[in-house]
């Protein structure tokens, strides 16, 4: 399956389009999103070129973090979390039901490398408890 990214013939209206909850939530998570999104982009084309990931692949992960921090940022809320290590908490436990789990599936299912599977939920463990630290933290 192949996805195409192209550019808008016209602009997007904002009709329909309803912000979700708490204003100020939402846009923490939309900014922290962003911040994640460009230090990836900037962690530089050249090596990922390098490796053969696409622009699209690029486009995926920014929305990627989005979501993620759209989600974790309501995750915090509902738990009631403050400071850094109640967002800490919840985002190692968002990781250890949501991230761990399917990740474990896929390796039972294709048994890939183990060391695969601790790269890629290590990574995304410190994205989550590192994204809760400053989602929770920032007032």
């Amino acid at each position: 399956m192949k996805a195409r990214i192209s550019p808008l013939r016209k602009p997007v209206g904002a009709e329909g389009i309803r912000v979700p909850g708490d204003k100020s939530i939402s846009h923490r998570a939309l900014m922290f999103a962003a911040l994640a999104g460009i230090a990836r982009w900037l962690g530089g084309f050249d090596a990922l070129n390098a490796l053969g990931v696409k622009q699209e692949s690029l486009a995926i992960w920014v929305v990627g973090a989005f979501v993620m921090a759209f989600v974790l940022v309501h995750a915090i809320r509902y738990a009631g979390a403050t400071g850094a290590a109640q967002g800490a908490a919840v985002g190692f436990f968002n990781w250890l039901g949501f991230v761990l789990i399917v990740i474990l599936e896929e390796y039972a299912a294709a048994r890939y490398a183990f060391k695969l599977v601790a790269i890629k939920s290590g990574a995304y463990l410190v994205e989550l408890v590192v994204m809760g630290i400053i989602l929770a933290s920032w007032a």
